[in-house]
């Protein structure tokens, strides 16, 4: 079974496990009259194996068809009764079948796990950007649009390090500022796609002219943002139709980050 399996495997039972949660969610979209039961329904949680659809029905003043329909809104199957009467409470829909919202914590985890294995293949590129980010006299910390988020946490982080770090989003006068970067000084780049188009490409071609020492973090190894840095740091996401905006590599970034400040923090110390 491979890891993507495995992960989904695991989500699939942890929801499995808890149905009453999903009961929750699923009654927190409901209105009306199947609010009102659906409520109900919850609050008797304990007492479902001799719950029927006639006490719900008579205790909260409704038909027993709307408390078929609330069953059925809720996920627990079957619109009949059992011989018994009672709530089919054991009837849950497929337990493998994960909301929207746990397919996102899938892809997350599948995403950092990726990256965990990229990370254990470039520890000489880590440790080599670490040495200089922690002997620059200055760094100039760049990126744009969602990349200038990650960027400034780095800044931040380079700051609580006891670094001389810089950070800006202004592509301009990024450029402008590179001759003014002393002798062993970094400019530090955060790009999602490292792709052509990317304002960060002019900055890293500037620097390249100028002859400052560059790092890229960027998520994919042969783009051309990739070919102009000094050390390129990237991230174990491989889709190729992964879109600028999107948040959740930007998690794996922060993860290659991390360990990059790690690092730092141990030369600094070491010091």
């Amino acid at each position: 079974m491979s890891f993507h399996q495995l992960i989904r495997r695991h989500l699939a039972e942890s929801w499995q496990h808890k149905p009453l949660r999903r009961i929750i969610l699923r009654a927190s979209q409901l209105r009306g009259q199947c609010r009102t039961v659906a409520d109900y329904i919850i609050e008797q949680s304990d007492n479902w194996s001799t719950l029927s659809v006639r006490d719900v029905s008579e205790a909260v003043g409704v038909s027993p068809s709307t408390v078929r329909r609330t069953l059925a809104a809720l996920g627990l199957q079957g619109l009949r009764e059992p011989p018994d009467g009672s709530v089919p409470t054991a009837a849950v829909d497929d337990p493998t079948s994960l909301p929207h919202y746990a397919e996102h914590a899938e892809r997350l985890l599948s995403d950092v796990y990726d990256t965990l294995h990229e990370l254990e293949g470039q520890r000489d590129r880590i440790a080599e950007a670490a040495r200089l980010l922690a002997q620059a006299p200055f760094i100039q910390v760049y990126g744009t649009v969602m990349s200038a988020g990650i960027a400034s946490m780095f800044d931040e982080k380079l700051a609580s390090l006891g670094l001389l770090s810089r950070f800006s989003s202004d592509t301009d006068a990024t450029i402008r500022s590179l001759p003014r970067i002393p002798p062993g000084g970094v400019l530090f780049c955060v790009s999602l796609l490292g792709a052509t188009s990317h304002m960060g490409v002019r900055v890293l071609a500037a620097a390249k002219r100028q002859s400052v020492a560059t790092i890229v973090l960027t998520n994919h190894r042969y783009s051309a943002a990739a070919e102009l840095g000094s050390v390129i740091l990237t991230t174990g996401i491989a889709d190729p139709d992964l879109h600028h905006l999107d948040l959740l590599a930007r998690c794996s970034q922060l993860l290659v980050l991390e360990v990059l400040a790690d690092e730092i923090r141990a030369i600094r110390r070491a010091e």
